[in-house]
């Protein structure tokens, strides 16, 4: 019952507003594997610096804090990196602003 009534408000209260009974099982298989490649990442620990620099794209909408959570992926490497912000949010970034994308991988690739 628990489970369930956690299950009722994780729907209600989010994008998942809409789902039906039928595409439930789906999109709960989806945040299963998403929560499973989360956790892969989170554990993950180079067994040696990268060698070179490294470029990190965020959109402008990314969350912002106190803590640099750039400074972590360049404590991974031997020359540290750049990061760069592009318009948008994380579900439209790549489809309404690639302009914008692409500009920063051809700098950072040239």
């Amino acid at each position: 019952f628990r489970f369930a009534k956690q299950l009722r408000q994780f729907v209600r209260g989010g994008s998942y507003s809409n789902l039906s009974r039928a595409t439930l099982p789906l999109q709960m298989k989806h945040e299963y594997i998403d929560y499973k490649i989360f956790r892969a990442i989170d554990s993950y620990r180079p067994s040696a610096p990268f060698r070179g620099r490294i470029t990190i794209v965020r959109t402008a909408a990314s969350p912002r804090g106190e803590i640099d959570v750039n400074q972590e992926w360049f404590d991974h490497t031997t020359e540290g990196g750049d990061v760069h912000v592009v318009s948008g949010h994380h579900g439209n970034w790549l489809d309404d602003h690639i302009d914008e994308f692409i500009a920063v991988l051809k700098t950072a690739l040239n």
